[in-house]
């Protein structure tokens, strides 16, 4: 759909009479469908048709049920009406559901509960004037959220699935209630024999194809809606919507047996059964929530892998930084709309294109506090004095060098109108600005290399580039302490450590080392780094199948010849624990407090990486009593030389360590380096050395 007058185009297809109508209705009506993109127009006029189907189908059914309903019942059996209420109102609550499309527009939200065991067991034992209870649910679900939905496309959505459920439910339902007195099925039933329970059966049954019918059918116009308005229709979707939808409308059967436990065993019976029912709700709600975030995440570090591995392949003369944006950020998170600055006002991404930039207003506090910020729905930004619509993350851009803010992303997420599904959006966006300012600094080196034609530049310009790869502070743990040094042998190093926090309040660490010096090593460092961080992210508690993941993709990405030893941890702060797994790196040392305060090498628990593809490493876990200390080391340390050509040697750190044993992580730290200064004199470094000490305090 484009901005051109809809209608003359429209009259050339089937079904453009009422869309027709409907847009030009809609443009006259409302001045901000012109605002809106596309595929937003498109589903908008989508959901009116819908509304329009549907009012008279539910003033028809409403009828047709208040002829056959008796009041009367319901009031004489108010405990069991209340009762059913109060535990509809509980299952719309604990609803699970699906999410599927990965782009700004092009994802869905369907939503199902366990409502239907409730509704049939009402049906069976009341006959059809607990219809009107099923009903009634819709109140408490859908007002609320007609009454804060932030925009017109969101309270028509929301219309558009009452409404349906106005006419589906009485349809489904009496169709249902009619096949159960047809096959002699008697109200309340009475018992769990097979005489009784082959009506509710096939009554059940008739209903579940009266909601599928019903939804084809909705569906069916929804697409051809789509298409009139020259809109792409989803037929895979549909049919996953579809499967989902019949899944969750099969527990109705279930709605049998709580109704004959109601005749048979009384209230308590027909409560034990619906506590069961609520259990493998929430049950399925959380696998729901699982699932989706698991899906996030992995397409989140599917993009930023490929944006890195696209970034290290292009050669920074050729890096077309906007082109690599556009290609793969459209797919890496769920948007309204997203913009990626540099400041002052370059704009390297704007999606959707044609729509109005984010409020400068927030730009300028992002350039003046240079912070991640993440302004939720009803939350007032710092900059604005009125709550927010939808949600807006920021996320600055940092340059290497000084530490200023070089630009920022700003992200817009429409909230969903059925869940609170928020994400934490901070890990892949921070990895996003960090690729985009080693792009930009790669792309900075290249031209000052290209003006002053000094290898000496080039590589220092390389080290300023590469420092971006280390966290500029380590996280904060409480009841930890962590640092850490590494001290380069040339302009650029192959060594390299990392700290980042984890899902569950956890803490990964990282050291590791590339077997040769110089660019080479650097490339191969910058590569590994934004590997392993990456899959530390997705697979959080194992180190194991972290190292195993990256060494296949360095195997596949480079063909230098170059290996890679890392020691990789995940600290559980709260219960003390560490997990790691040693990649042929130097053993770290150990230091107990308690006991015979001995120091043990954790040894490797799996060769090199970057060498063979097949290879399995093994995750150890060790608990760190208060007091007790790691320090963890390249080689470079243990095989420093100095003016005598004698090495440091593990015997003399090994002995360093355990002199300091009862010093801070700081302390520890600093004697070894001043040690090795003292050690090496006046002799260069031949080798990159890094140190990182961890102490529970």
């Amino acid at each position: 759909m484009t901005d051109a007058p809809i209608d003359t185009s429209l009259q050339k297809r089937y079904y453009s009479g009422m869309i027709s109508y409907l847009v030009h209705l809609v443009r006259r009506r409302w001045p901000g469908f012109e605002q809106l993109t596309d595929r937003e127009r498109a589903l908008l006029i989508s959901d009116i048709a819908l509304v329009s189907l549907s009012l008279p189908l539910g003033v028809l059914a409403l009828a047709v049920l208040a002829a056959v309903s008796s009041p009367a019942l319901m009031r004489s059996q108010w405990p069991a009406a209340l009762i059913i209420l109060t535990l509809g109102v509980s299952l719309t609550h604990i609803g699970f559901f699906q999410i599927l499309g990965a782009r700004a527009g092009e994802y869905s939200y369907t939503g199902a509960t366990l409502l239907p065991v409730l509704a049939n067991a009402a049906l069976l034992l009341f006959g059809p004037s607990s219809i009107w209870l099923i009903l009634a649910l819709d109140i408490p679900f859908y007002f609320p959220r007609l009454r804060h939905a932030q925009s017109a496309p969101q309270r028509w959505t929301l219309a558009r699935n009452w409404l349906y459920s106005v006419w589906n439910v009485p349809l489904s339902m009496l169709l249902a209630l009619l096949v159960y007195r047809l096959a002699g099925g008697v109200i309340p039933l009475p018992d769990l024999s097979w005489r009784s329970t082959l009506p509710g059966f096939l009554a059940v049954l008739a209903s579940l194809v009266c909601q599928m019918a019903s939804l084809i059918l909705l569906m069916a116009i929804h697409q051809r809606s789509l298409r009139a308005l020259d809109q792409p229709a989803t037929p895979r979707r549909r049919w996953l919507t579809l499967r989902f939808s019949l899944i969750a409308e099969i527990s109705a059967f279930f709605g049998i047996m709580a109704a004959a436990l109601y005749s048979q065993n009384g209230v308590w019976g027909f409560l034990f059964f619906m506590l069961g029912v609520h259990l493998v709700s929430l049950l399925a709600r959380r696998l729901s929530k699982a699932a989706m975030l698991s899906q996030e995440q992995s397409r989140e570090v599917t993009q930023l892998e490929r944006l890195g591995r696209a970034i290290i392949a292009a050669p920074p003369g050729a890096l077309d930084l906007p082109a690599l944006l556009a290609e793969y950020v459209p797919a890496m998170f769920r948007y309204r709309q997203i913009e990626i600055r540099l400041f002052p006002d370059q704009t390297l991404l704007h999606l959707p294109e044609g729509q109005p930039a984010p409020a400068r207003a927030a730009w300028e506090w992002l350039a003046a506090h240079a912070e991640y910020c993440d302004i939720k729905v009803r939350q007032t930004a710092p900059w604005e004095d009125r709550p927010a619509r939808d949600r807006l993350v920021l996320c600055p851009i940092m340059t290497s060098d000084t530490g200023q803010p070089l630009g920022g992303i700003c992200l817009t997420e429409e909230t969903n109108i059925f869940e609170d599904l928020a994400i934490d959006l901070q890990p892949p966006m921070q990895t996003l600005a960090a690729q985009i300012a080693s792009a930009l600094h790669s792309v900075e080196a290249y031209r000052r290399d290209l003006q002053h034609q000094r290898v000496a530049q080039e590589l220092a310009v390389a080290g300023q580039i590469q420092a971006t790869f280390l966290p500029p502070s380590l996280p904060a743990l409480s009841g930890w302490q962590l640092v850490a040094d590494l001290q380069p042998a040339r302009e650029t190093s192959g060594d390299f450590y990392d700290a980042f926090d984890l899902p569950g309040g956890k803490l990964g660490f990282l050291v590791a080392d590339v077997s040769d010096k110089g660019m080479g090593a650097a490339l191969v460092m910058a590569l590994s780094r934004t590997l392993l961080r990456t899959y530390a992210y997705e697979y959080h508690a194992q180190p194991d199948d972290v190292l195993r993941i990256a060494n296949r993709r360095i195997l596949a990405d480079t063909q230098s010849g170059l290996f890679v030893s890392a020691f990789y941890g995940v600290i559980d702060p709260g219960a003390g624990i560490v997990t790691y797994a040693n990649a042929g790196h130097n053993p770290p040392y150990l230091l107990r407090n308690h006991g015979s305060a001995s120091t043990a090498a954790l040894t490797q628990t799996g060769m090199v990486l970057g060498v063979l593809d097949d290879v399995e490493w093994e995750s150890v876990t060790i608990a760190m009593q208060p007091g007790d200390m790691l320090v963890i080391y390249s080689d470079g340390v243990s095989d420093a030389l100095n003016e005598a050509d004698e090495f440091f040697g593990e015997e003399r750190l090994r002995a360093l360590v355990e002199q300091h044993r009862s010093a801070s992580a700081q302390q520890m730290l600093d004697a070894i380096v001043e040690t090795q200064r003292r050690f090496v004199g006046r002799r260069p470094w031949f080798d990159d050395a890094t140190l990182m000490v961890l102490k529970r305090e």
